[in-house]
Parts: structure tokens; C-alpha cells; sequence
């Protein structure tokens, strides 16, 4: 099955899960659309499995940037964070576990993630926050519940990204630490604001 709605592309995607299968949520950051990841998840050899494409209204996620005051980004994310939970949703009822979903999102698409995915910890198969971390100004405190089992995770940032600072990418990996998740954090020294050859052969590697 592939169509397109107004919130999602939907990629290969059965009429019901086969038990092995692998699905995938892929998130877009700021400024681009499906197509972004479309091509992240042709890099990394892995295009042909049932995928979502969530497409973000007017290609953005929440207004402002990612550690602003939360109630200037509150409005836009809480409708993202349930745009993500629909897709979530429509895999269960297809009869996709949690164990089978597999989350990657990059930029905003990865800070969208690592928010939803913090307040719905469960065993996903992997979970991909390429240069994010999780949405609120500095000193906001978020008391994040849940176990992931191990599930393996795997953040990045870069140390000159405009975007996303290393600190909050760390502390984000912490997060996911605290909640049992089996956390790889690869901070970049001179990694542009992209998706990098070494985080795509992460990508292969825990698929493989």
C-alpha cells in the first residue's frame, strides 16, 4: 500500500503486520518534507520496508526553536505529538508490535521524537534522534516514566550544530538512559547541520 494523506506518506505498508516485519516512523525536520527522509532511508538500505512518512503543515513542527519557552513552541507541538501518535496507533491496529517500529527523525523531526518517545517509553525495535533532543528551555524539568527495555537508541548532534547544542542532546541521552534504554550518543566535532556517512552506517548496523 502507498498513498498519501495530508499528515503522512504511507509506504509500502500491508494491509495487516506480518510477525518478523520491521515498520518505520520517519520524521522530517524544519523546512523539509518526506521526501528528506525518503532518502535517508535510501542511503541506509532500507527504503523497501512498510514506512511512514509524517509530512509536518507548512514543513514545521512548532514555531520556534527546540529549547525556547515551551509555551512559545506548546500550541504546534502538542498537534505534532498527536499527529505522531496517530501514525503510532494506526501500526498497532495493523497488528505491528512495538517491538517491530522503528522511530528515526532528524533536526525538529528528531526533537519531535525524543519528545513523544520519552513520554511512551515501551521495547521498539530502535530508535533513531539524528541531532535532537527533548523540547523545553534550559531549566525546564521533565519527570519521564516508563522502561524501553533496552531498546537500542541512538543520538547525535554535532559540537558546532547551530541548532541542536550537545548539552541537551546529552542530557537527552541520559533520559533514555534512566528508562533502560541500550543508548549510543555520538557527539560530531565538525559535523554540519546533515545527516553524516557515519550516523547511516549506524543505521545499517542496527538494522543488521
Amino acid at each position: 500500500m502507498t498513498h498519501r494523506t495530508d499528515a503522512a506518506l504511507f509506504c509500502n505498508l500491508p494491509s495487516s503486520a506480518s510477525p518478523k516485519e520491521v515498520v518505520i516512523i520517519a520524521v522530517h525536520g524544519r523546512n523539509q518534507d518526506e521526501t528528506f527522509m525518503q532518502d535517508v532511508l535510501s542511503r541506509a538500505g532500507i527504503a523497501h520496508l512498510p514506512t511512514l512518512y509524517a509530512i509536518a503543515p507548512g514543513k514545521t513542527w512548532y514555531p520556534d526553536k527546540f529549547m525556547a519557552p515551551i509555551e512559545n513552541n506548546e500550541a504546534g507541538l502538542k498537534q505534532s505529538l498527536l499527529q505522531v501518535e496517530e501514525l503510532h496507533r494506526h501500526l498497532n491496529e495493523l497488528g505491528f508490535k512495538n517491538d517491530q517500529i522503528s522511530f528515526v527523525g532528524f533536526s525538529q523531526g528528531a526533537c519531535l521524537c525524543s519528545q513523544y518517545l520519552l513520554t511512551h517509553p515501551s521495547k521498539y525495535h530502535s530508535l533513531f534522534i539524528l541531532t535532537g533532543g527533548y523540547v523545553g528551555q534550559q531549566d525546564i524539568q521533565w519527570n519521564f516514566e516508563g522502561d524501553f527495555q533496552n531498546t537500542p537508541v541512538y543520538i547525535t548532534t554535532s559540537q558546532i550544530d547551530e541548532w541542536v547544542p550537545p548539552k541537551r542532546t546529552t542530557e537527552t541521552a541520559k533520559q533514555f538512559e534512566k528508562l533502560n534504554a541500550a543508548v549510543t550518543l555520538t557527539i560530531f566535532e565538525d559535523r554540519p547541520h546533515e545527516i553524516c556517512d557515519a550516523e547511516i552506517e549506524m543505521v545499517k548496523k542496527i538494522f543488521n
